[in-house]
């Protein structure tokens, strides 16, 4: 138990790697959900977008990841 208590302290330390586990559980919900994942972090003149997947009924979709420390603005199920 004190691996994932230690593990948590370094991941809420530090934004960039609570950005990338954020990313990562989402892609791997949307994956759950039947999406596929053309390309992560892609990056253009106009800016960078966290996953670009592709719905079952082949539907482009761009996501945008935004990960929280705490659960006041959007409650999990």
């Amino acid at each position: 138990m004190l691996g994932l208590f230690f593990n948590r302290n370094k991941l809420l330390a530090d934004i960039k790697l609570l950005g990338k586990w954020g990313e990562r559980q989402c892609e791997k919900f949307l994956k759950r959900k039947g999406f596929k994942t053309l390309t992560r972090n892609f990056t253009c003149k106009a800016g960078e977008i966290d996953l670009v997947m592709v719905d079952s009924d082949r539907s482009i979709v761009f996501v945008e990841v935004k990960t929280r420390t705490d659960e006041e603005f959007a409650p999990t199920e």
